[in-house]
């Protein structure tokens, strides 16, 4: 599990280090962290739920619930999907306005960029809840390397693309929560029993 931690938190918080690392200026790392804290609020709400789902989906788990716990591992991922792609659109729309607003112009986004951490940051939330059905199955190695993966995939996006520091970082927030959260999702569907 700490392993789990380790990689899903490197891929959520290690943003503004990574934009400063590929050559951002101050006020780019400044404007990834504004934007990163604005549209990680779901997840800070969700977190509070979170310790609360970890009992029932045991219960489930252990009393041939399996079927059910499977099912929430195929529309977890098309339901974020599919609220990631309007938080993206959204983001893009409202979120350099709405930062700029708060803190002013300075400090705006590009859309790209906002976009991304928005769809990034739905998929996070998703796959915090994903994370819950996995322990409840007691995979927790399953649970790692699915986060292992996720953090590999942020990575790469990162060096591969040409863009501004931000948006390569945000982008690799995106996909890195993507790949983390199908990797999950695809770890509950493989698991035929649950382990103690």
């Amino acid at each position: 599990v700490e392993v789990a931690n380790a990689a899903a938190q490197t891929i959520l918080v290690a943003g503004p280090l990574a934009v400063q690392r590929l050559g951002g200026t101050a006020a780019e790392v400044s404007v990834l962290v504004l934007t990163l804290t604005l549209f990680r609020a779901p997840l800070a709400l969700a977190n509070n739920l979170l310790a609360r789902l970890l009992p029932p989906l045991s219960s489930l788990a252990a009393a041939d619930g399996m079927g059910t716990l499977r099912r929430w591992a195929n529309w977890l991922p098309l339901g974020g999907a599919a609220v990631g792609a309007a938080a993206g659109a959204g983001g893009a729309w409202l979120g350099p306005a709405i930062i700029s607003g708060l803190v002013g112009t300075d400090f705006r986004p590009t859309a790209a960029a906002a976009a991304l951490v928005a769809g990034g940051s739905v998929l996070a939330t998703v796959a915090a809840f994903a994370n819950q059905i996995l322990l409840a199955m007691g995979a927790t190695w399953r649970l790692a390397a699915a986060w292992i993966v996720g953090l590999f995939a942020a990575v790469a996006v990162m060096m591969a693309l040409s863009s501004a520091p931000a948006t390569r970082v945000a982008a690799g927030f995106l996909v890195g929560e993507a790949v983390a959260l199908a990797a999950v999702s695809a770890a509950v569907l493989s698991t035929r029993r649950v382990t103690r």
